[in-house]
């Protein structure tokens, strides 16, 4: 993200000398309760947090408040770059691209460097986000075998069995995307807003506040 915002801004003069809209401060606020549900589902679907948390040296509340709040203005700011920097440069007519990389020509070395490693990017990120997941499965497991400590092996062999799963569901039942599309715009209200909450109550000491 750092690279593409960077690499954004070098080519955002040149892009916006030949932008055909101009740059409105206000505009499509009809749209907004779509944008609002995307910040916060950006802003907060961080599964990651568990094996932060876990692995955080000293994890007193001060520095799992400095963890969390430093990461998400970190992420702010870099998301604000790409925004900003994106429609200064193309106006409109992005909103008619499925990713901001596609306005740019497939021949500029500066953004080949940027698919390339936006591409290994996501590549890790899907796999990190199997680790929730596994995790909770060892848990199930566990509970009825409380012996049960996988080895590295068999935490990969997890993880390969989830992805092949999920990918085994999206080829031979496509229509599953509907019941996902319904479980996201339910459930990911209490992993989003409720779950937060909560752990924020019982990590934070409400003397700190005080």
């Amino acid at each position: 993200l750092v690279c593409m915002a960077a690499s954004i801004w070098a080519e955002a003069p040149s892009a916006a000398s030949h932008r055909a809209t101009p740059v409105q401060a206000f505009k499509d606020l009809d749209k907004s309760p779509s944008v609002f549900c995307i910040c916060v589902y950006a802003f907060f679907w961080h599964n990651n947090v568990v094996a932060i948390a876990r692995d955080l040296r000293n994890p007193t509340s001060m520095r799992c408040g400095m963890v969390s709040l430093g990461s998400s203005a970190l992420l702010f700011t870099v998301y604000a770059l790409l925004a900003f920097g994106g429609y200064w440069s193309w106006g409109d007519t992005f909103q008619h691209s499925s990713s901001i990389v596609d306005k740019y020509s497939a021949d500029d070395p500066l953004f080949v460097v940027v698919r390339l490693a936006l591409a290994a990017s996501l590549l890790v990120a899907i796999s990190i986000n199997v680790f929730p997941v596994r995790e909770s499965c060892i848990s199930v497991v566990r509970h009825a075998f409380p012996s049960y400590e996988p080895s590295a092996a068999g935490s990969a062999g997890w993880s390969l069995a989830i992805l092949a799963s999920a990918g085994a569901a999206a080829m031979v039942c496509p229509e599953v995307v509907e019941i996902i599309a319904l479980m996201g715009g339910t459930l990911s209200c209490l992993l989003v807003i409720v779950f937060p909450a909560v752990i924020g109550r019982l990590v934070f000491d409400t003397k700190v506040g005080s």
